[in-house]
């Protein structure tokens, strides 16, 4: 399928990218981007070999937030709350997709932006990255995945960035929490890549799995239920016999370790 304002491509087996690609208007959530995207990650959701997906954006911006014709064309809250919900839709895409999804941040990223990067399983970010919730500056409060965000940070940082709409910079988001690392701008493609390799060279059932204990069960439901999910879930991947043959590898690999070790001396260190 066709697409205007997103770009997929096949990186490698297994690992699929996104990438907003509306660099002209520094890729901002207009209804049709966020049509686009929700298809688009709704086909690779149905596709087995897909193992990660890497989420970034063309240009010097990662997303550079809700669309600010759409605010200002508002006629009503109706009209309002029919746009936030189409965005609320797409972060909830985003967040149940079977697969993870690595957000690699390439630049500005504001308001949506943000709640794009909370939706993803991780963020990896360049340099260059700024962050920025500016809805107060647009008479708003930060919604929808913005609910997330003091889950990354301490409450009183994260109200002090919404209260002032600051701006901070890669390293910053990074002490906060809310990006995992930062690399040279010309250095985030490869290290999306490299991580992404390295989920993909696991368990594919026990990843998807590992995804939807962790979103769909611990960040949402009291702690003894989470518990007990995971018992559930845990518990599904024995009826296909992988974890059984790894655990006999895993076995006989630190047998041939404890036979080939060299043996211990008996002698005392003078």
């Amino acid at each position: 399928m066709a697409y205007e304002n997103v770009r997929v491509e096949q990186v490698e087996p297994g690992i699929s990218r996104v990438t907003l690609s509306r660099p002209d208007k520094m890729n901002p959530f207009f209804r049709e981007t966020a049509i686009e995207l929700q298809a688009a990650l709704s086909h690779l959701n149905a596709d087995a070999t897909v193992r990660v997906v890497i989420l970034t954006g063309s240009g010097r911006t990662f997303a550079g937030g809700a669309d600010l014709n759409a605010l200002a064309s508002a006629r009503s809250l109706w009209d309002a709350r029919a746009y936030l919900t189409l965005l609320y839709e797409t972060f909830g895409v985003v967040e149940r997709l079977a697969q993870p999804v690595i957000a690699a941040v390439n630049g500005l990223c504001f308001g949506a932006g943000v709640e794009l990067v909370a939706a993803c399983d991780f963020a990896i970010a360049a340099e260059s990255a700024r962050f920025a919730m500016p809805e107060v500056a647009l008479g708003l409060p930060s919604v929808i995945q913005a609910a997330l965000l003091p889950r990354y940070a301490s409450i009183g940082r994260i109200r002090e960035w919404l209260y002032t709409a600051d701006e901070i910079d890669a390293h910053e988001a990074e002490r906060w929490g809310l990006i995992n690392r930062v690399v040279w701008d010309d250095a985030l493609p490869e290290e999306a890549l490299r991580t992404a390799r390295k989920i993909a060279g696991r368990s594919a059932l026990a990843v998807r799995l590992q995804k939807e204990l962790i979103n769909r069960r611990w960040l949402r439901a009291d702690l003894e239920t989470a518990m007990l999910d995971s018992v559930e879930l845990g518990s599904l991947p024995f009826s296909t016999g992988e974890p059984q043959s790894l655990a006999q590898d895993l076995i006989a690999a630190l047998k041939a370790h404890k036979r080939s070790a060299p043996p211990a001396s008996s002698e005392r260190p003078s």
